[in-house]
C-alpha cells in the first residue's frame, strides 16, 4: 500500500522551475480537494529523494497529500542552485516553498487553510517563514528545532559553526537583514494553530529559539502546542521520543487542518 511519489517542476515566483515531489492516496479521486503537507527539508543544502520516508507513507494512509519541495538552496542541481539562496537572496527560496503550496491548490488537490507547513531545522525557518508571509495559504504549521530569530540563532549556535551559518544566512554584522529575514519580527502574521518540538540539548539551534516564538504566540493568544525533549539534541534520535513526537503531531493535524 506504499506509494510512489510523483516528480513534478512548478513555476515559482520568477519562473525559475522548482522541482518536488508529490505523494497522494491510494484512493484520490481527481478533483476531490483533500487535506495536504508541506514538508521543507533541512539544511539548507538537503536534498528530497523518493526514498521511503515514514511520515509521509503515514500521512498518505491516512489520506493526506504531501508535497516535498527542493527549493532554491537544495544541493543536486548544481553549484548555481545551491548558492542561490544565500544571504541576501534568502527569501527567494522561502517563496519557493510558499509557491508549492499554491502548486497543490492551482492542481485543485487542496484548498487554502487545508495546507499544513512542516519541517525540521532549516525546514522549521522555512515553515516559520511560509506562514508569517503567506498565512492565509495554512491552517496548520510544525516548527520542529527551527530558527526563528538569526541573530539569537548566530549568538548561541556553538562557535564552530558560526562563521559557516553566517556565509549561508547572513553576519551578524549585519542585523537589520537577519532582522528582516526572521520570523520572530511577524508573529502577529501567524493566525493558525502551532505545534513546536526541540530539544531542549539542541548545540545548532538552541531550545530558545522555540521558546521565544511560544512566548510570543501565546501573549496574542494563538493557540500554540509545544513538546520539549530534555534528553534530545538537534532533532528525536530516541524511539520512544520520535513515538511521542509523531504521535502528537498526528493528533495536531488531525485536530486543526480542514477536510474538505
Amino acid at each position: 500500500k506504499f506509494r510512489l511519489p510523483e516528480l513534478v517542476h512548478y513555476p515559482s515566483f520568477d519562473g525559475v522551475k522548482i522541482p518536488a515531489f508529490v505523494y497522494l492516496p491510494g484512493d484520490y479521486q481527481k478533483g476531490k480537494k483533500i487535506p495536504f503537507i508541506v514538508q521543507y527539508h533541512g539544511g539548507p543544502e538537503g536534498q528530497f529523494r523518493p526514498s521511503f520516508n515514514r511520515s509521509f507513507q503515514y500521512f498518505v494512509a491516512k489520506g493526506y497529500g504531501v508535497i516535498a519541495p527542493n527549493v532554491r538552496g537544495s544541493s543536486g542541481y548544481g553549484k548555481k542552485f545551491l548558492e542561490a539562496d544565500n544571504y541576501k537572496d534568502r527569501m527567494k527560496s522561502v517563496k519557493d516553498g510558499i509557491w508549492a503550496a499554491k502548486y497543490v491548490i492551482d492542481q485543485g488537490y487542496t484548498d487554502k487553510k487545508m495546507i499544513a507547513a512542516w519541517g525540521g531545522s532549516y525546514g522549521g525557518f522555512m515553515t516559520m517563514a511560509a506562514i508569517t508571509e503567506a498565512p492565509e495559504l495554512f491552517g496548520a504549521a510544525c516548527d520542529v528545532v527551527g530558527i526563528v530569530n538569526f541573530q539569537t540563532f548566530l549568538e548561541k549556535t556553538k562557535d564552530y559553526r558560526r562563521k559557516l551559518r553566517e556565509a549561508e544566512y547572513g553576519p551578524l554584522s549585519d542585523p537589520e537583514f537577519l532582522k528582516s529575514i526572521s520570523p520572530i519580527y511577524k508573529v502577529d502574521k501567524i493566525d493558525m494553530p502551532l505545534m513546536i518540538a526541540h530539544g531542549l540539548n539542541d548545540p545548532r539551534v538552541p531550545v530558545g529559539e522555540a521558546m521565544q516564538i511560544a512566548v510570543a504566540l501565546k501573549k496574542r493568544g494563538v493557540d500554540v502546542e509545544e513538546l520539549y525533549f530534555p534528553d534530545e539534541g538537534h532533532g528525536f534520535a530516541k524511539e520512544d521520543n520520535r513515538l511521542l513526537y509523531y504521535k502528537e503531531l498526528a493528533k495536531f493535524f488531525e485536530k486543526h487542518l480542514k477536510k474538505g
